[in-house]
């Protein structure tokens, strides 16, 4: 029974088909082997619960916003306001001091053509120190150097070329000069002490600024190698010489300008006084 039920349920789907030809002799022949099952291949069905495709949802796109115009603010209008000038102050007119000319009698311009310059330094005693002498601009006499002590030395001078010249109705030298602030000699030199006696007289300087420099003639002393001589007051009317020196052992590097030199009377400096006053 077993057996049969099994081969109805083979048999079933063929029956109903309609289809019994050659398996009918099978059923006859109760004998015969039951042919192995046909494995029949299970075809799925066709799936109903697929999902249906999703349906695109219409999203209202917002509209873009509005962007409101900004008013530009207008600047205002200026005022112009017109101001009157103001007029610059009335000032009187102030006198421009009349030029004081110069007292006496220029003895140097520096320029060529005048008697020369020249150095002498304590070289002629075995000394070191060295100094030169130039024409400075505008029109000045430069002299310069460096004073040493060593060997018995310390001085240094210039002097002019001799040339005779009568001061007569002059009381003194009135100079201009800008030095270092060390102090210099005035040397004169005159035909009837003998050209080999010098006049002295000292005057300061400033340093960095011109100063005027009166010297009396006076008040000069008449010496040879730092001996005092006794040969009388300086004579205006035979000068032959002037000079400069530095020396009292006013070691190391000096200069000095020299821009005018005149010999003038003391009257002369006493008018100058008055109208500068």
């Amino acid at each position: 029974m077993k057996e049969i039920s099994k081969l109805t349920l083979f048999i079933l789907p063929f029956l109903l088909m309609g289809c019994l030809g050659p398996i009918g002799s099978l059923l006859a022949d109760q004998n015969a082997p039951i042919p192995t099952a046909i494995a029949v291949a299970t075809v799925p069905a066709t799936p109903t619960d697929i999902p249906p495709e999703p349906t695109a949802i219409a999203t209202e796109i917002p509209p873009e916003p509005t962007i409101q115009p900004t008013a530009v603010p207008t600047e205002a209008p200026t005022e112009v306001v017109m101001v009157e000038p103001t007029p610059e102050p009335t000032s009187t007119p102030q006198p421009v001091p009349t030029a004081i000319p110069l007292p006496g009698t220029e003895l140097f311009t520096f320029v060529r053509g005048e008697p020369g310059w020249f150095i002498v330094d304590d070289s002629v005693m075995g000394g070191v120190s060295k100094s030169t002498v130039a024409a400075a601009e505008p029109n000045q006499l430069y002299f310069s150097g460096t004073m040493s002590l060593d060997n018995n030395g310390g001085f240094s001078s210039v002097r002019s070329d001799w040339s005779q010249l009568d001061l007569t109705g002059n009381d003194g030298i009135l100079l201009r000069v800008k030095g270092d602030g060390k102090i210099y000699r005035l040397r004169i030199r005159t035909e009837s002490a003998g050209r080999n006696i010098s006049y002295n007289a000292l005057f300061e300087t400033t340093a960095d600024e011109w100063t005027l420099a009166y010297i009396p003639f006076e008040a000069m002393v008449p010496t040879l190698r730092g001996f005092v001589m006794d040969v009388g007051p300086l004579d205006p009317a035979t000068v032959g010489s002037f000079g400069f020196m530095l020396s009292d052992k006013q070691e190391g590097e000096f200069e000095l300008y020299v821009d005018w030199m005149r010999a003038v009377s003391e009257d002369e400096l006493r008018a100058i006084g008055q109208s500068s006053g």
